[in-house]
């Protein structure tokens, strides 16, 4: 399906906006500032049912508003659906989703909803960040094409939490011992899980071959066991929290160049770790194609800067294969790289 038509009221900076999109590719063109990311987020949003920073919800209303709406208008050949999500701002904001006027539970609404995939500066610190980031990347995308993976992950992570409590309490080393056996085995279970999905999708990520893009990606376990868990026993003790596991697994991105290879977080140039984040974005992109049978609507947000031309006509060569909205200072870049679509001018 399509996004042919979104209707903001008091998101962000849009107060009152109606947009529509061509089914193939649509600049949103403006100079810096002027709220073309804003936009994207309220797609992001329409689609996802979350913002792209959650943890500060009440500013994805209008200042000084407290009700705000988000409604687009999705089709294909024999399908129409309007999707809303209407937010209200009291001591925390509550949001209702609605298909077709039809009140939904957020889970439903989103089967409904079809996938989306964003590429934005904030997003850098997946590359240039702490191994976290790359974590929640990779968990994100393995959750949407599984939920058995969701609620695995899930349950380690507050298992994770309570045997963390229980450390933080505990004093006698006998009954630290004792308390732990359930949750040790517990984490060690959900773990097994996780570790295997994670494998399998940078599996998939290195033997799909994006040519222009030469990148790999590795996968280094934390291992957790009975093993590596008395290992760590009397070092988990005094700092008081749990040291092996998933929590702790890294990602590595391999920027394969001139007969060399560079590690892209801590070698690769501005330029080069962009590329890098927009091949995790084309992999995400297959993953999703793959498993969901969907084609996902493709965000991009200042994709453009600190690239040189040969890099901004290879992204441009790449976009045509989904719906992609995309925001730009270059009004020319459309003409250039002759692209047909929609320019909307912000």
């Amino acid at each position: 399906m399509k996004l042919t038509t979104l209707r903001l009221k008091n998101f962000r900076n849009a107060t009152h906006i109606k947009l529509d999109f061509d089914p193939a590719v649509t600049f949103l063109v403006g100079p810096n500032a002027r709220g073309k990311t804003n936009i994207l987020e309220a797609i992001y949003f329409l689609l996802t049912g979350k913002g792209i920073k959650e943890d500060r919800q009440e500013e994805l209303l209008s200042f000084g508003t407290q009700e705000a709406d988000v409604e687009g208008i999705l089709e294909d050949d024999d399908m129409q659906l309007l999707l809303r999500i209407h937010l209200t701002l009291t001591t925390r904001v509550e949001k209702v989703f609605m298909v077709n006027k039809l009140r939904r539970q957020r889970l439903a609404y989103l089967k409904e909803s079809v996938p989306c995939v964003l590429f934005s500066p904030a997003l850098i610190a997946i590359i240039d960040g702490q191994p976290s980031e790359r974590r929640t990347f990779i968990d994100h995308l393995i959750s949407t094409v599984d939920m058995e993976y969701k609620k695995r992950l899930s349950n380690y992570e507050n298992a994770l939490r309570k045997r963390n409590r229980i450390i933080e309490k505990t004093e006698n080393l006998d009954n630290l011992r004792r308390e732990l056996l359930f949750w040790d085995d517990y984490l060690i279970q959900q773990a097994e899980y996780i570790v295997q999905k994670r494998t399998q999708v940078i599996e998939r990520m290195n033997t799909h071959i994006i040519h222009e893009l030469p990148f790999t990606i590795s996968y280094k376990v934390n291992v957790i066991s009975h093993a590596t868990l008395e290992d760590n026993f009397m070092k988990q003790y005094y700092q008081k929290r749990t040291l092996v596991g998933p929590q702790r697994d890294e990602y590595r991105i391999t920027y394969h160049k001139d007969n060399a290879n560079i590690d892209v977080h801590t070698y690769a140039s501005r330029g080069e770790q962009r590329l890098a984040l927009f091949w995790l974005i084309l992999q995400q992109l297959h993953i999703y194609v793959s498993d969901l049978h969907q084609d996902p609507i493709l965000l991009l947000d200042d994709i453009f800067s600190e690239l040189d031309q040969a890099n901004k006509h290879l992204i441009t060569t790449h976009i045509n294969l989904y719906q992609t909205v995309l925001t730009t200072t270059e009004e020319e870049l459309a003409k250039k790289e002759n692209i047909n679509g929609r320019i909307i001018n912000i």
